[in-house]
């Protein structure tokens, strides 16, 4: 699914830190483009699996894994790519008035791939996945994917920057997560970039995430430039910044009720047009 000007935008979310809101960063933007017309596909591939418990539920999800249908036979045992499709659990996402969210479950067994815990002798390329949706029958479905990646450089994010155009650095404007974290995960990119220089992963920014107002330290990294963000003062959406609320901890919690909630009562307090404010400018970015 790789080339100039996709069809099929491909844009992985990750950064080597874990907790900067990576998981509702990713569902928050997918129901935010959704929202705007485009069809979107959500590609879990990381084990921990809470992006797709934030789109279906813990036992939706569960009845997914018992039945197979989600990314690790195909990763790990090498279903074949034309059953890809039947894998996918459509509409997904527990708004009201958004259907066209698609999810490819992650599952807890790709954590095998990810430490080394394989059987003696299996592997999982580097493109497996890029070639997995290549020969799949997903093309001209989609106008997105996101791919939620675990917060590491394992075999399983290659895959994910494989078969990506580009990607997204969400952040908490700490030294962390930001300062060192972003910067590492910009380095790696570039280095795998280097390897691939017809196909190059472009940054499309970075998200400052879990902002807090009345943290100098937050301040200090967002409003200007200085020796603690120069390295990637340019990439930063710093007109879009997505603050730390209660609101968005408990966006995170999947609303399994007969009457669901709208964007803006899943985001409240003005998080969901911060969003979709978001999502319009990443699209040409990606």
């Amino acid at each position: 699914m790789a080339g100039s000007a996709p069809a099929t935008k491909v844009v992985s979310i990750l950064n080597l830190k874990g907790g900067v809101a990576k998981t509702t960063l990713t569902v928050a933007l997918a129901e935010a483009f959704a929202i705007e017309g485009k069809r979107v596909l959500v590609v879990d591939i990381d084990p921990q699996c809470d992006t797709s418990i934030m789109l279906v539920g813990p036992e939706n999800l569960e009845k997914l894994h018992k039945k197979g249908r989600t990314l690790a036979p195909f990763l790990l045992q090498n279903k074949n790519a034309d059953e890809l499709v039947d894998c996918l659990e459509p509409q997904v996402s527990d708004l009201r008035w958004v259907s066209d969210i698609s999810l490819l479950a992650s599952d807890m067994k790709l954590a095998d791939a990810q430490n080394g815990l394989l059987p003696q002798g299996q592997t999982v390329p580097r493109a497996a996945l890029a070639k997995l949706l290549s020969q799949s029958q997903l093309r001209g479905l989609f106008d997105l994917v996101l791919i939620d990646c675990p917060p590491n450089f394992s075999i399983l994010t290659q895959n994910a920057l494989a078969t990506s155009h580009s990607y997204i650095i969400p952040a908490i404007p700490d030294y962390l997560s930001l300062t060192l974290a972003a910067a590492r995960t910009k380095e790696y990119v570039e280095r795998l970039n280097s390897r691939r220089p017809k196909n190059p992963v472009k940054l499309a920014g970075i998200v400052i995430t879990k902002y807090q107002a009345n943290n100098k330290i937050h301040r200090h990294l967002t409003e200007r430039r200085n020796n603690d963000n120069a390295a990637f003062w340019k990439d930063m959406l710093r007109n879009h910044i997505i603050p730390q609320t209660v609101g968005l901890t408990e966006a995170a919690q999947y609303d399994d009720s007969d009457d669901k909630r709208t964007h803006g009562e899943k985001y409240p307090d003005g998080l969901s047009k911060r969003f979709r404010d978001l999502a319009t400018a990443l699209w040409p970015r990606f």
